[in-house]
């Protein structure tokens, strides 16, 4: 297997993140919600780094310095006004670990978020069309 440059290795970085909940949806509606959530993080500048059955999770700032708040904040912004009636959101700015996570046999790029799961448990208490600023850690 290649070897993973410093580039990628896993690290401590400061950056901002954006957790979307989806609501329980069909599977073909889910599918599209998941679309339209992802094609909105990659319009603003972000990437997406995990899609689970219950969580979409993506940020900016992982691969670059430049403060992106402004960024996670006009992406929160447009998610709510696109998808507030099916989705909850918590987001905020941390200082986690980023880079290829996983064993040599397989990783991915993706990133660690202090806090998460007591940001997962909040956010499932959540009603629909709602977010909260979970982490701001400057």
């Amino acid at each position: 297997m290649a070897e993973i440059t410093d580039q990628w290795k896993a690290r401590t970085r400061h950056f901002q993140f954006v957790i979307v909940s989806p609501d329980d949806l069909p599977a073909d509606e889910a599918a599209a919600l998941a679309e339209g959530v992802t094609d909105a993080f990659y319009s603003h500048g972000g990437m997406v780094f995990s899609i689970s059955s219950f969580l979409i999770v993506g940020g900016f700032g992982m691969l670059h310095t430049a403060d992106s708040s402004q960024q996670r904040k006009a992406l929160v912004a447009d998610l709510l006004a696109n998808f507030g009636n099916r989705i909850r959101i918590a987001h905020g700015q941390c200082n986690g670990i980023v880079g290829n996570l996983g064993s040599k046999y397989r990783s991915s790029y993706g990133a660690m978020i202090p806090g998460f799961q007591e940001i997962r448990e909040k956010l499932e208490r959540s009603d629909l069309n709602t977010c909260f600023e979970a982490l701001n850690e400057e």
